[in-house]
């Protein structure tokens, strides 16, 4: 089993951000630029607009159990966000089902990095959001794995 360093076990972002970009249906609308890691400034000169996807640092739980000293069991849940306008809504559970879908095609290269069990589920739609006066609509992703560690 491959363990994930101590110094970039919170560092999925590339990972998931590749897995979005991979996926036929989502690469015609999502490049690397609408793809971010920090919530964007939408009043920003940066801000690229919507849709966009927000990638947000996962959280950890460790797992007292330890078998050795030379690593730990964590499970991880990072939320992702799709952000589009509300008048764009027609393709919006076209790109949740994408979403899904490429996470799940890309598991062998989360394990091949030391994220095993990749699980993704859309939990929340949000049809009423407002961001600086733009209808939108919103759906979070929560993706769960689990991981070794090294101490």
């Amino acid at each position: 089993m491959v363990q994930i360093t101590n110094t970039t076990q919170l560092s999925v972002f590339s990972l998931v951000r590749a897995a979005i970009v991979a996926d036929t249906t989502l690469k015609t609308k999502f490049s690397s630029k609408n793809i971010h890691q920090y919530e964007p400034k939408h009043k920003s000169g940066s801000f690229t607009g919507f849709p966009y996807i927000w990638i947000n640092v996962p959280e950890s739980d460790t797992t007292k159990l330890v078998f050795d000293n030379n690593f730990t069991l964590k499970d991880f849940t990072e939320d992702v966000y799709l952000r589009m306008e509300y008048m764009a809504r027609d393709n919006y559970v076209s790109y949740c089902n994408a979403i899904i879908k490429a996470v799940e095609a890309y598991e062998s290269t989360f394990q091949a990095a030391g994220y095993y069990d990749i699980k993704i589920d859309l939990i929340s739609t949000d049809s009423n959001q407002v961001i600086n006066s733009k209808e939108i609509i919103e759906g979070i992703f929560e993706i769960k794995w689990h991981g070794q560690v090294t101490r």
